[in-house]
């Protein structure tokens, strides 16, 4: 029997009292449990929603939808990621029609069509399913593994630009937007920007090299192991003694890093590092996508022409580290960056005499070999060439942590005619400090899968086990 009290109790009274939600934006199936009761006056109101497959892994590219302040009767709009940069491609256009209406606004009559009808189009990305899965799940075992604050990387193919895997971790469902926080739903290969600190090397090498002052071959002295400017004292991890180019790389040199910075013009590696696109925007034009910051010393700023020549005093993104490597990988052509597919809106440019992008991909290949400082990269059959980057995080109340890091490595295989880039960045591990413990073997497992998806010829001979 029905209880009336309990009943109008339980009812809204006042101002918008005739409408009461039961359940909202609930399943077709939890909705049926309830309208197959056939309640008098009870009524379905339908709506649509996106579903997206692989949610974790793609969340932060994909971005998601919201509904539109100027449409709340079920218009919606992209809000973040792809869905917002590309959310007039995908919306089309309603058109609109002039319609004749009584004077209770009742539609009576379609007139004419005022403007057409402009249907949406499928924006077609250049990621790869199996690549884009595979990156997640390695930078969330990386993650947990060292305990980080959140870890990301980016896979590119060098001859075309197109960018096959870009991921972070830690991650949300996009299916459930309640599992979104302002932290997760950052897209940290583009937004965020950084120090790089020794994958700025090889740009500081390009310098070198095309100052005419210097090649491959030329030796400089590193004794005793470190440098004093200008009251600071810049140091490397032992006496190197005389190195050359490569050994400068394969040993991550900061004190030969600064010998060439304060031999060449003050303007050298910062225009340099321009010239591979650091400090300005991607062609990506990614939503809220970082730009950067490059800052050309004066001539009697000597600190900081050092500092810039091993990657501090200048922030970057990881896209920008994955463009500039490619370009290196191309052998000194510049493919923009792009996530659609068939995309020639932008042209390829060359920024570096190829025999010279060659030869420092050449030199890169010793960090991933013995004695350089991310053997955890080396991958059985294939040459690799790359280069890691350990930089102490800021500290907001200045200066740097001193337990703190940023692990970054960016790599490419096969070396001798480089078909992939790979750019892998964990932010503060607790557990090891150096990218070739950290952040290395990330590149080497995304890596191997990826030459093997992709059927590149072994450039290597495979190693044989002793009998």
């Amino acid at each position: 029997m029905t209880d009336e009290k309990a009943v109008k109790a339980a009812l809204p009274s006042g101002a918008g009292s005739h409408y009461l939600p039961l359940l909202n934006k609930v399943t077709p199936e939890i909705a049926q449990s309830v309208s197959s009761l056939d309640f008098p006056g009870v009524y379905e109101k339908n709506f649509f929603q996106r579903y997206y497959p692989q949610p974790q892994s793609n969340a932060q590219l994909l971005g998601f939808m919201g509904q539109n302040a100027k449409d709340p009767e079920g218009g919606y709009e992209g809000r973040a990621g792809i869905e917002r940069q590309y959310e007039k491609d995908l919306a089309g256009d309603d058109g609109k029609v002039l319609v004749l209406k009584d004077a209770k606004q009742n539609s009576l009559k379609e007139i004419k069509q005022i403007e057409p009808e402009v249907p949406g189009k499928d924006v077609a990305l250049t990621i790869d399913s199996r690549l884009q899965y595979l990156l997640y799940k390695e930078l969330e075992k990386a993650g947990r593994l060292q305990k980080a604050r959140w870890s990301t990387g980016m896979i590119v193919d060098v001859q075309t630009g197109e960018v096959l895997a870009l991921s972070t971790w830690p991650s949300f469902n996009s299916n459930n937007l309640n599992e979104m926080t302002g932290e997760n739903q950052r897209n940290r290969a583009l937004l965020d920007v950084f120090e790089p600190g020794s994958v700025m090397k090889p740009f500081t090498v390009a310098a070198a090299l095309d100052s005419g002052k210097y090649t491959p071959t030329t030796l400089i002295d590193t004794n005793p192991g470190s440098i004093r400017v200008r009251g600071y004292t810049i140091r490397d991890h032992n006496n190197l003694g005389m190195i050359n180019m490569a050994t400068l790389l394969q040993k991550s040199s900061n004190v030969a890093s600064t010998k060439i910075a304060l031999s060449l013009p003050a303007d050298a590696i910062s225009n340099m590092q321009r010239q591979f696109g650091f400090g300005s925007k991607t062609p990506l034009q990614f939503p809220g996508e970082g730009s950067g910051l490059i800052v050309t010393p004066k001539e009697k700023e000597t600190s900081r022409r050092a500092t810039v020549s091993y990657g501090y005093g200048l922030q970057v993104t990881l896209a920008q580290v994955a463009q500039a490597y490619s370009a290196l990988a191309a052998g000194g052509v510049m493919h923009p960056l792009t996530l659609i597919k068939d995309d020639k809106s932008q042209p390829s440019k060359r920024i570096m005499a190829h025999e010279q992008a060659m030869s420092i991909v050449q030199m890169l290949e010793s960090v991933t070999e013995p004695g350089g400082t991310a053997k955890a990269a080396a991958i059985d059959g294939y040459r690799v060439a790359g280069k890691t980057g350990t930089s102490r995080r800021i500290n907001p109340d200045g200066g740097y942590y001193t337990d703190q890091y940023r692990n970054v490595f960016a790599g490419m295989a096969p070396a001798s005619n480089p078909k992939l880039v790979g750019v892998m960045l964990i932010e503060d591990p607790r557990g090891q400090i150096y990218a070739g413990l950290t952040v290395a073997p990330v590149f080497h497992n995304v890596m191997k899968e990826a030459l093997r998806l992709y059927n590149v010829p072994l450039d290597k001979p495979l190693k044989t086990e002793a009998q």
